[in-house]
């Protein structure tokens, strides 16, 4: 994080100015207490207070190109290519209303105990203050002082210590059902375990139907993430062995344990994040309910050209790196 200290002091400033408070606010928290160093290009800064004023000024005096969203309370300030980050997305402290099960969240401003509270898990509901995070990464504070800086009102440091996965209300698996695929990817990530009544909530909403509340392209979009992740192979198992595969009805039901075979296998045919996510697609395409790969596409709305491709890219006469890769993990 020292690289991008420069850009968190300059944040810091413009925030005090403009009378808000700067944090880091969820993962970025959680993998600082782990020692993991900034990887992305980008960094996600919580508001409290005027976020757009914010963004716009630190847009300015960094030469950056503010894009705003004003139904999400959030901006995206887009930097040079040489610049340390890439881009920095804003943020304000918000609460969130689901008007029915699976439905996307109505935003509202909110305070940053209602933003810390409307997260998926206890481990990445904490928060860290800009003008506390600024003095302890500038002298490679031990985390045991990090610690004391953080806010933490779930105990969201005790279950990353003990490798639990929580969820913060009984309702979190209902209200969004994509919850079941995250707690999954945590679950591989952190070395982790579901708290107890985590997994109960789970298996019923499971029970529920709760899957069947979101679309097809959120749960697609979900699967790539897996695709994403280092440890996806232990993620496809969890959601295997959790029942997650078969109640999403992505995959024909009498293909579910060919369709994790060929996906936990997904690493070993790439090293490259994006091959694996465009493999997974084909994936998905190959075991889908539907009566073709093509029809599969469609209900995701694929232009037609892209389907062209995709199409060519699982036919085995294709010679292409993607096709081959392809056709390396269906053999």
């Amino acid at each position: 994080m020292n690289r991008i200290l420069p850009t968190i002091e300059l944040i810091q400033a413009i925030a005090v100015e403009s009378g808000s408070r700067a944090l880091i606010v969820g993962g970025a928290v959680r993998d600082l207490l782990l020692g993991k160093a900034q990887q992305d290009d980008d960094l996600d800064v919580t508001i409290e207070g005027d976020v757009f004023k914010v963004a716009q000024v630190f847009a300015t005096q960094s030469g950056g190109t503010l894009q705003r969203f004003p139904e999400f309370l959030a901006a995206k300030v887009r930097l040079s290519a040489d610049a340390p980050l890439q881009e920095v997305d804003f943020v304000a402290t918000r609460r969130e209303v689901y008007a029915k099960p699976g439905a996307l969240p109505t935003v509202s401003p909110g305070s940053l105990d209602d933003d810390i509270r409307r997260r998926d898990f206890s481990v990445n509901a904490m928060a860290l203050p800009l003008q506390q995070l600024v003095p302890l990464v500038r002298h490679e504070a031990p985390v045991a002082e990090i610690v004391r800086q953080v806010i933490d009102p779930l105990q969201g440091w005790h279950d990353l210590q003990s490798r639990l996965i929580r969820v913060l209300h009984e309702q979190s698996f209902l209200d969004d059902p994509t919850r079941l695929f995250r707690a999954a990817r945590y679950a591989a990530r952190l070395g982790a375990t579901l708290e107890g009544y985590t997994a109960t909530l789970l298996q019923s909403a499971l029970a529920q139907g709760s899957l069947g509340t979101i679309s097809l392209t959120r749960k697609v979009n979900e699967m790539c993430r897996v695709a994403e992740e280092l440890s996806g192979d232990l993620v496809m198992q969890y959601l295997d062995e959790w029942g997650i595969i078969s109640a999403s009805e992505l995959v024909r039901s009498t293909n579910v344990s060919l369709f994790v075979q060929h996906a936990r296998r997904l690493h070993s045919y790439s090293q490259d994040r994006s091959e694996r996510v465009q493999l997974m697609y084909l994936l998905l395409a190959t075991f889908s309910p539907f009566d073709s790969a093509e029809q599969f596409f469609k209900e995701l709305g694929v232009a037609k050209v892209r389907r062209r491709e995709l199409l060519e890219a699982m036919a085995p006469t294709s010679n292409s790196p993607i096709s081959l890769a392809y056709q390396g993990l269906m053999s």
